[in-house]
């Protein structure tokens, strides 16, 4: 049986509840295609601030970069925690982009036969959207327009994907 190691961020708010949810998917996967889950739980987020006074731990990270075949992150954040200058605490979006130098969400699309949008003309079921609305730079992040749809990875989206 295949065994994978999976760093778990279950979020803020709603996410423990999603993260749970997505964890009973993940077993009846793994019952049905023989894989086993090793989960590391991982404290960051909103939550995390309140308690450390920071979003997440140095070395999580580089958990997550090394020692882990995949993260499963819930949503984070949390209104009421902030930082000193008043900006909302605990997310971790560029902290993980840059941490992990992950650019860009791969998102399947499903084009619904008589739907009308940007995507007709597209065969339906047929779509992957590489949203890149972010591209590294010697300087660190550039946010790139995130309305570009294309089937051709860009090389930020080629070195995401060939990551295991």
């Amino acid at each position: 049986m295949e065994r994978l190691r999976i760093a778990l961020i279950r979020g803020d708010g709603i996410g423990p509840e999603l993260v749970d949810a997505a964890l009973r998917v993940l077993e009846a996967v793994g019952e049905t295609d023989g894989l086993e889950f090793a989960y590391t739980e991982v404290n960051a987020g909103a939550g995390a601030y309140r308690e450390t006074g920071t979003e997440y731990a140095p070395e999580d990270v580089e958990l997550m970069r090394t020692g882990v075949d995949a993260t499963l992150k819930g949503p984070v954040g949390l209104p009421d925690v902030r930082h000193p200058d008043g900006t909302e605490a605990g997310l971790l979006g560029g902290i993980l982009r840059t941490g992990l130098q992950v650019y860009a969400n791969v998102r399947p699309v499903l084009q619904l036969p008589g739907a009308q949008g940007r995507l007709v003309g597209h065969e339906p079921g047929s779509i992957d959207v590489f949203d890149r609305r972010y591209t590294p730079t010697a300087e660190g992040e550039r946010r790139v327009p995130s309305d570009r749809f294309t089937r051709e990875p860009a090389p930020a989206t080629d070195r995401a994907a060939l990551r295991r």
